[in-house]
């Protein structure tokens, strides 16, 4: 798509803000979730060189979310394995 002015825009169901804080900086931030998956696309236009992209998200944390690890504890034994100078 074309290049917007700054401002707010819908991004699947929330409300994004498009901004230029800086001369050449670009912003956009969304405080999802979203309804939809999206797709952002950078073009880049210059002859200095690229000064690349920086970009951060966030996957909340579910309430039922349960490790899938455990620990079990047991006594001392000698090491079963020989290993690269040491023993395991």
């Amino acid at each position: 798509s074309v290049e917007q002015p700054t401002g707010e825009y819908d991004f699947g169901g929330v409300i994004g803000v498009y901004s230029t804080p800086e001369y050449n900086k670009e912003q956009l931030v969304i405080r999802g979730p979203t309804t939809i998956n999206l797709v952002i696309c950078y073009a880049w236009y210059s002859g200095i060189k690229n000064p690349g992209i920086k970009y951060s998200y966030y996957i909340p944390a579910s309430k039922s979310f349960v490790p899938k690890y455990s620990w079990e504890l047991l006594d001392w034994s000698e090491c079963s394995v020989l290993c690269g100078g040491g023993t395991q």
